[in-house]
């Protein structure tokens, strides 16, 4: 029986200084991630909020 091996996708190089325990400085994109949760947070309450007043009679 002929099986493929399966490969494993190529990792940046960044990962692997992280992974080998090197102190890094957070990324952009961790701070673009970070923004864009705290603005859906705020958006889902104001949304909620929203709801909420136009409940009442």
């Amino acid at each position: 029986m002929n099986r493929r091996r399966s490969r494993r996708p190529t990792t940046p190089p960044r990962c692997g200084r992280v992974l080998a325990g090197e102190e890094l400085p957070r990324s952009r994109a961790r701070h673009l991630h970070v923004a864009t949760e705290v603005a859906k947070a705020l958006a889902l309450l104001a949304l909620g909020v929203s709801v909420l007043t136009n409940l009442t009679p």
